[in-house]
């Protein structure tokens, strides 16, 4: 006879981790099947030569405070002390919002990254330090630093009613703050907080979709980075499955959900068949659908639909392991900006490769020194990138020569360094193009437009950053919003199950 769980889940990154631990607390009997042979998907780290290196570039817009927290404490993960919560399970570094900047290529010094506020309420947001917009650092012009803050201001201090009322109108972002201010050097900041945030530009980007993330992230004040490195987060999660009597298992490939009377009860896996009660991929809502069940068991227009959801761009990262540090300051993060910005390239333009608009480099050895060895420094270096691409070495090289060109003494601190492109994260989560946002944040794709994560056969279901209307949140919370709203939804529909179920 086969095995047999009350929720077998495919995929262990954080929707996947997350949602486990959730219902495996709530007693249900819980197993998560990993394809790879370390959890956590493009939320996972690596050890080489000392240093512990991040599959994907990864800095996280909140941590305890936010839907981690939620998750950890809905798992009996947590503890509170001092009025703050705290777990054995993971701990963050969440001290760093006042650690990030911004470096204009070709120009001295750096920008402090982010705004900040006078107190928790929505007060007219001022740069923390008053050279923060130095046009000797930035180029921005008085008359331009005050348009500027009049966007980030409009932005932080919008209530939720006309951020609703943004939403109804379907807007994206470029024409939002085109109703503010035409400024080009005020719209390139924006696409360069835009791409880190959602990984497309501002033309295709809700607009009420990036102000909510943008408000979460600023007041929350709880930006940080696990100790341990990304893996840190859905391995505590995990943790919580075992914790509660389930199972997690690696290297366990799953090719198919077996659909009977259209209803999903199991899978097979390393062809192995194991029966479950429910199942909830993490593996993507397209590959669900398209490939793990079959186009056969839905209707037309449902496949048609899904067929059509538009993932946001991929990303090229490279993780450098100096000798010596390079960033010398206790920043977390620097945001490397263009002076001048470019479009990326469309479909057809392969070969144009032209120079990233922006890259984000957190330096995860500043904010847990033990990810490298004493007296050396792990940066990560990525940027968006678009799926279509066949010739990624030559790629990689350009914009390996344009990071130089903001610090031309790295080359001589490297070790080594790893480059993931689109097609390596691919090959690693599953997912097409290897996109950073499974389903991109468009205004039709967004909030209570997004895709269901309750699929139309009975039990079955899917989380992370391809599914779940209403929700919220910047990469990974995204994913973690999806667990926590899914979760209900199950708790809420098997609730006669779960009374029945024996309790430890």
């Amino acid at each position: 006879m086969p095995e047999e769980y009350d929720v077998i889940i495919i995929g262990s990154g954080v929707g996947g981790t997350g949602i486990g631990s959730i219902l495996a607390h709530a007693g249900l009997k819980t197993l998560i099947l990993e394809r790879n042979e370390r959890l956590g998907g493009a939320c996972s780290s690596y050890i080489k030569e000392g240093f512990t290196i991040d599959v994907a570039c990864h800095y996280f817009s909140h941590c305890m405070k936010g839907r981690f927290g939620k998750i950890l404490k809905r798992s009996g993960l947590v503890y509170k002390k001092d009025g703050k919560l705290g777990s054995d399970y993971i701990q963050f570094n969440s001290d760093l919002a006042s650690k990030g900047r911004v470096k204009f290529k070709g120009r001295p010094g750096y920008s402090q990254m982010g705004f900040s506020t006078q107190s928790s309420s929505k007060s007219t947001p001022k740069p923390a330090e008053s050279s923060d917009l130095d046009e000797k650092k930035t180029g921005f012009k008085k008359a331009e630093q005050k348009e500027l803050i009049s966007v980030i201001g409009n932005m932080l201090q919008m209530s939720k009613k006309k951020i609703r009322e943004l939403a109804a109108r379907e807007i994206d972002l470029k024409s939002w703050v085109n109703e503010i201010t035409t400024n080009k050097k005020v719209h390139d900041f924006v696409a360069m907080m835009c791409g880190t945030f959602f990984t497309i530009p501002p033309r295709l980007s809700s607009a009420s979709e990036y102000i909510i993330c943008l408000q979460e992230t600023v007041f929350s004040n709880d930006t940080g980075y696990p100790i341990g490195g990304s893996i840190a987060i859905p391995t505590a999660f995990a943790q919580g499955v075992l914790k509660n009597g389930g199972d997690v298992r690696t290297n366990a490939n799953v090719t198919k959900i077996i659909i009977e009377n259209n209803r999903a009860s199991g899978v097979i896996a390393n062809d192995e068949e194991i029966r479950g009660k429910i199942i909830v991929s993490n593996a993507g809502i397209k590959q669900t659908v398209l490939r793990l069940v079959g186009e056969s068991y839905f209707e037309k227009s449902y496949v048609q639909r899904v067929k059509d959801l538009m993932p946001s761009y991929s990303a090229i990262a490279y993780k450098f392991a100096l000798s010596k540090p390079l960033i010398k300051e206790d920043f977390a993060f620097v945001q490397l900006t263009q002076t001048k910005f470019g479009p990326l390239a469309d479909k057809g333009e392969e070969k144009k490769a032209p120079m990233a608009a922006s890259y984000l480099m957190p330096i995860p050895s500043n904010m847990d020194p033990n990810l490298a060895p004493p007296d050396k420094q792990l940066i990560i270096v990525g940027t968006a990138a678009p799926p279509f691409v066949k010739n990624w070495k030559r790629w990689a090289d350009i914009y390996y020569q344009d990071i130089l060109s903001f610090y031309p003494e790295l080359e001589d601190l490297v070790e080594f360094v790893d480059i993931t492109t689109p097609v390596d994260i691919t090959n690693y989560i599953g997912k097409a193009g290897g996109p950073v946002e499974g389903t991109a944040l468009t205004p039709s794709q967004s909030g209570k437009r997004r895709i269901s994560s309750e699929l139309p056969i009975e039990d079955l279901f899917v989380v992370g950053d391809t599914a779940g209307t209403d929700t919220h949140g910047v990469g990974t919370q995204l994913a973690a919003d999806s667990a926590l709203k899914c979760a209900d939804i199950i708790l809420k529909k098997y609730n006669k199950l779960i009374s029945t179920l024996p309790r430890a």
